[in-house]
């Protein structure tokens, strides 16, 4: 009993002081920021500034009232940050409006960003809240990871970060611009739901693994350029394109209900066994050679089923799709049949 006593004395205290530590984990709350001295050269007040490598966790929210203020600064590499549950909060709020396309409007923005490591790099965050900042949630660089993570109603972007970002069961809502973006990485079972430009956001050779992207100002998942995957993905009610790529294998994607196309690449790709259904544009849109389309279900998109671009010069084809109920038609013609289709009730198309 006096074991658990002083156990259960010693984290009491712990939590209660600025900047403790416990098993080589550093403390952080509103009184150790108050207090600063938190690492070499952390000033009172916020922001708190990590200047040293090492593992860092919450014992409790960080409140800002200054949308211009960023909570916590990193100036080293390999800093691990646990939000351990808690929340750093600021002072934006941010509307979602449902519209063609839907929109996000924020009041109480700033610059202040959630967390801010802009020239150093292998940052992880996880484990909790980022909301309301004046301007980005998480700003990384290089090799982060962010893990089990809420970004929301922030006045600029969810998380932005640079390459190889490794981020996965995070939420990005309700913020001003998009809900993740980075230069390349992975990104596997997030949500990114009703933000204010696009949802996930990659510049290059990235991979999309069971994420959902809903309601959307612009496109659900984007990788803009260069090689991608997009696998077992959902992209829906977004205002412009659901899924949209350069040269990337998408397979297994349900897009559904975008006020753009619903699947539009424009390298060569191979697009397989997607559902692909009552998107305002085409419902897959190629305008690249040597793209396969194959067993696919294309359905109700108010424009073609299947746009090849280049027509019968695509030097493509398609196969194994069921095409039927799209107000533009069923596919561009002259485009190689690679296996038998059923356009409409019959196997001939277009």
């Amino acid at each position: 009993m006096q074991r658990i006593l002083l156990m259960t004395t010693v984290l009491v205290l712990a939590m209660a002081s600025p900047a403790a530590a416990i098993e080589g984990v550093v403390l952080i709350n509103s009184a150790a920021a108050a207090a600063g001295g938190i690492t070499a050269g952390d000033t009172a007040g916020f922001p708190v500034s990590l200047t040293e490598p090492g593992s860092y966790r919450l014992a409790g929210d960080l409140t800002l009232v200054d949308a211009n203020t960023n909570a916590i600064e990193i100036s080293a590499d390999d800093v691990e940050i646990d939000l351990n549950g808690f929340s750093i909060i600021g002072t934006a709020t941010c509307t979602w409006t449902a519209g063609t396309p839907p929109t996000v409007g924020c009041t109480g923005t700033g610059t202040g960003k959630g967390i801010l490591a802009t020239s150093w790099n292998f940052t992880t965050v996880r484990n909790g809240r980022v909301r309301g900042m004046g301007s980005n949630g998480i700003q990384i660089l290089d090799g982060g990871r962010i893990e089990n993570v809420e970004v929301v109603g922030n006045g600029g972007e969810g998380v932005i970060a640079g390459l190889s970002l490794l981020i996965s069961r995070t939420l990005a809502t309700q913020n001003g611009v998009s809900g993740i973006v980075a230069i390349n990485g992975q990104f596997i079972d997030n949500r990114s739901v009703r933000n204010g430009n696009d949802g996930i956001f990659a510049s290059a050779d990235s991979v999309f693994t069971g994420n959902v992207a809903l309601e959307n100002n612009r496109n659900g998942l984007w990788n803009f350029f260069d090689a991608g995957v997009f696998r077992a993905n959902i992209s829906n009610r977004n205002g412009g394109v659901g899924i949209a790529c350069a040269s990337c294998a998408v397979t297994g994607n349900t897009v559904n209900v975008n006020q753009g196309s619903g699947i539009l690449v424009t390298r060569t790709s191979p697009i397989i066994n997607n559902v692909v259904y009552a998107n305002t544009g085409p419902g897959i849109e190629i305008s690249a050679r040597a793209v396969a389309v194959l067993e696919n279900t294309v359905a109700n998109n108010v424009g073609i089923g299947v746009k090849f671009t280049l027509g019968a010069s695509a030097s493509g084809g398609y196969g194994g799709n069921l095409i039927y109920s799209n107000t533009g038609g069923t596919v561009t013609a002259a485009v190689p049949e690679l296996g038998l289709n059923m356009c409409e009730s019959n196997t001939t198309c277009p």
